[in-house]
């Protein structure tokens, strides 16, 4: 007598059927749904999964049958419980939940919006330099699309826009940095739905390459200062920038109260710096001594141009070596260069001290900014020499 074929496991619709052949040449099909017993007799195989469709469709399930785990489950009887009182399903207590996630407080227009923000930030001290590039870049989002509700903003036309500025990549990416950062405050702020895309998720960031400012030799900052005398906002801002932490926008709010020559540091206040934090940064006798000889009455501001850096930028265009190998040519052949002087006192100070986290602390950064934006251990060619703790101390004159 035949013998009986082994079962073969179909899956289908969510469920595993048997199919199996008997030793009377007769084909089965066996499945257990929901503690009933399905099975289905035929003379071929082919007739027996033909009748799966069918069976399907009487549990109600003619492509899919839901299976859950015991976790979901357990939700959805618990979901079935609490919305039994209101003869609701489960799709419409979806959709009612989704609708109120998408609710708004308030509908306000991108303009609007961005005037609340920056007027939040300003009611809690962000620092004169953070409020002024959010106000630069909020600016040009406002004048394109300042009318539209923040809810009918469009992730294409953002991104096409954006693309569109006469801006290099960097600039491109505080464009939309800014951006975020305001529609990441309505969100939190109920102006715009909670836990959805923002549309600025259209919008690429760009890649941009990391270029380091050249370092300043001790000999240029010799040079520099020996020219500046007698421009003596030209002297200090050199002398600042290249012998402190300083950063432009903090001088332009110095006063000569942070100048504390007893103690031999700068105090720069939690109001005056970017960060918002309060530093200190050693004063070294080179510095002392310019400050000394330029600080007249010692009252009040220490810049007084609106463009502090501009009376030494022209200085450093016409200036030339006098004397040694390079004489006639131009002692800083690029010109001065933007944060020329706080790239180069950074990688000085970390020679001088080996100390990184130290550093980054009286310059109000951190060591990770400190290494990826700053710290270089060669001056540039053709000059080439390594920054070491000698080169470091003829730059803070403490020969």
């Amino acid at each position: 007598m035949a013998k009986a074929s082994s079962a073969e496991i179909v899956k289908k619709g969510g469920i595993e059927w048997r199919v199996y052949e008997d030793a009377r040449k007769t084909w089965h099909l066996y499945a257990r749904v929901g503690g009933k017993q399905i099975q289905v007799n035929r003379k071929t195989k082919q007739a027996v999964l033909d009748a799966i469709p069918q069976k399907l469709m009487e549990l109600g399930n003619t492509e899919q049958r839901l299976v859950l785990s015991i976790s979901e489950a357990r939700d959805f009887q618990e979901a079935r419980k609490l919305l039994e009182p209101f003869k609701a399903s489960l799709a419409e207590a979806a959709r009612v939940y989704v609708a109120s996630m998408r609710k708004v407080d308030r509908e306000l227009t991108l303009k609007a919006a961005g005037d609340e923000f920056l007027a939040e930030k300003q009611a809690v001290g962000v620092s004169d330099d953070y409020d002024t590039t959010l106000g630069v870049y909020l600016r040009r989002w406002c004048n394109e699309f300042g009318h539209v509700n923040l809810t009918a903003l469009k992730g294409a036309e953002l991104a096409a826009w954006a693309m569109a500025q006469e801006l290099g990549p960097h600039s491109k990416n505080n464009l939309r940095n800014t951006l975020i950062t305001l529609l990441r405050w309505c969100q939190r702020k109920g102006l715009l739905p909670r836990d959805e895309p923002l549309p600025t998720d259209a919008i690429p960031r760009l890649k941009t390459r990391k270029e380091r400012n050249p370092l300043l030799s001790p000999e240029q900052l010799d040079a520099i200062l020996e020219a500046a005398k007698g421009h003596s906002q030209a002297r200090l801002f050199c002398a600042f920038t290249c012998l402190t932490s300083i950063r432009s926008g903090e001088l332009e709010r110095l006063t000569w109260t942070n100048v504390h020559f007893e103690s031999n540091v700068i105090e720069v206040g939690d109001a005056d710096a970017k960060t918002g934090a309060r530093r200190l940064t050693p004063m070294p006798a080179r510095l002392k001594e310019v400050l000394q000889q330029e600080r007249g009455e010692g009252k009040g501001p220490i810049f007084t141009l609106s463009h502090i850096q501009e009376p030494l930028t022209k200085i450093a265009k016409s200036m030339v070596w006098t004397d040694g190998p390079l004489t006639g040519r131009k002692v800083l052949p690029a010109g001065w260069g933007r944060n020329a002087g706080r790239h180069s006192w950074i990688s000085y100070r970390v020679a001088l001290t080996g100390d990184v986290p130290k550093t980054a602390l009286e310059a109000g950064n951190s060591p990770a900014k400190i290494f990826s934006n700053y710290l270089s251990v060669r001056l540039p060619e053709p000059d080439g020499r390594v920054i070491v703790k000698e080169l470091a101390e003829k730059w803070f004159g403490l020969h």
